[in-house]
């Protein structure tokens, strides 16, 4: 439940002289892309603002970089922001120093959990951004196109180029009035969609030779070991795709990739169509997201290990039956 309204939120802002914005690990398009856009809004209302995150912004997202992230920062006399972090394990290494001092959470998921002081989660916004929107544009009265670019950014990538279940006609709305605001939406599908490099074929290739399809092809999994991504000369966040791809396959109803992160630490990240709650079978080992689109984190002895965690939480569902060996 709610304990502070945007308006509230937009006062505490305006009372502020430094903010630091968090976003989340492994940053994605709405968190980098909502805290961009936040953050030059607040340098417009001349705050100090300083942005967060425990690693390093995926090369895709570069182009909407206007503030760089730092990986630590002093905490005095701050308003303390986090922005599209479900709970505080989304922080990552940070989740230590941060978790119990930030001042307040801006949130879209579901499943998220109330660790700030003050919580806004609207689950029915399509993406982060919607909400940081919202905020702009009712209450603190700034739009500029830079930050309608990084907002338009950070909702076509949550809602898959507007395809997703997620989509709704107010996502519609704010995309043409952000449009209307000077983003430049060409540019934004370009740097998405429509630049394939070397490394992106080279994930393809990955997928094929390593895919593994159980319960009869209705799940489809990609176990990827480190010594995996430095065969295929591959960084962490050029594997991000893999789960989607998955899920893109003719007869699969979820999509998994299964990644080694360090030593008996596994990350998950699941996409699905319409039979599968990613988000409720994610929560089953600590993580969570959206119903089509979820993460986790599993710490095992061997991806082996957890893989079979993972094929045991599906079968638990009694979505696919008790056998899950093709």
């Amino acid at each position: 439940m709610n304990n502070i309204t945007l308006e509230e939120i937009a006062i505490k802002i305006r009372e502020a002289k430094r903010i630091i914005l968090l976003s989340h690990s492994s940053p994605d398009g709405d968190t980098v892309g909502s805290v961009q856009g936040l953050a030059i809004a607040l340098e417009m209302l001349e705050k100090k603002v300083i942005c967060v995150c425990d690693s390093d912004v995926p090369e895709y997202l570069n182009f909407i970089i206007y503030k760089n992230y730092v990986h630590s920062c002093n905490t005095k006399d701050s308003l303390i922001i986090s922005v599209d972090v479900a709970s505080p394990q989304m922080l990552g290494k940070l989740e230590g120093e941060f978790a119990s001092i930030v001042d307040i959470r801006i949130d879209h998921h579901a499943t998220g959990t109330e660790f700030a002081k003050f919580n806004y989660c609207d689950s029915y916004a399509a993406a982060t951004a919607e909400i940081i929107y919202d905020l702009l544009i009712e209450y603190l009265d700034v739009m500029s196109p830079e930050i309608a670019t990084a907002l338009y950014t950070a909702i076509s990538t949550d809602t898959g180029s507007f395809k997703y279940s997620n989509t709704t006609s107010y996502t519609h709305y704010v995309a043409y009035d952000l449009i209307s605001s000077g983003a430049d939406s060409e540019k934004v599908c370009d740097r998405l969609y429509e630049n394939i490099t070397v490394e992106s074929i080279r994930s393809n290739v990955l997928f094929l030779d390593l895919m593994e399809t159980y319960f009869g092809g209705k799940v489809l999994i990609v176990p990827i070991t480190e010594s995996d991504r430095q065969k295929y000369k591959l960084s962490d966040d050029q594997l991000d795709g893999i789960s989607s791809l998955a899920k893109k396959i003719m007869g699969v109803e979820l999509g998994i990739s299964l990644r080694e992160k360090s030593d008996g630490v596994y990350k998950v990240s699941m996409r699905s169509r319409q039979t599968v709650d990613c988000a409720e079978l994610c929560a089953k080992f600590g993580g969570g997201g959206h119903v089509r689109a979820s993460g986790a984190t599993i710490n095992a002895a061997t991806i082996g290990a957890a893989k079979i965690a993972l094929l045991e939480a599906i079968k638990n569902t009694g979505l696919f039956g008790d056998i899950y060996n093709d």
